[in-house]
């Protein structure tokens, strides 16, 4: 639903919120790229690995500040998160495009009153 909120209020999103979704792809098209040309197949091996290094780092760090008895689980489920919201999004690309074209409706309108039970 992301998408449907960048729809919406376009001037929120930062581009920060597009990194997953790009991790999801080069993930997904750069092995596949990389058959076709060896530069892209470095790079997509570059890319892959400074995130496994980024994830082993910052997993590390946070184990060590919070004293987490289980660190091991740590990149797994910043990855799982990663991955899962990149995919989420390029999702919701493809579910909601057609609302990128046409005009928003406007949202219901509040009363303000409350309804007696």
């Amino acid at each position: 639903w992301k998408v449907r909120v960048c729809q919406k209020h376009p001037r929120q999103m930062s581009w920060r919120h597009f990194v997953p979704p790009l991790l999801v792809v080069g993930l997904l098209l750069g092995p596949l790229l990389g058959w076709a040309a060896t530069p892209l197949a470095a790079l997509s091996a570059a890319v892959a690995s400074a995130y496994a290094a980024a994830l082993l780092g910052v997993s590390a760090f946070v184990a060590h500040r919070r004293k987490l008895r289980r660190p091991a689980y740590l990149p797994v489920a910043f990855a799982a998160m990663h991955v899962a919201w990149g995919t989420g999004f390029l999702v919701g690309m493809f579910r909601f495009a057609h609302r990128w074209l046409g005009p928003e409706a406007a949202p219901p309108q509040l009363t303000g009153e409350r309804e007696a039970a």
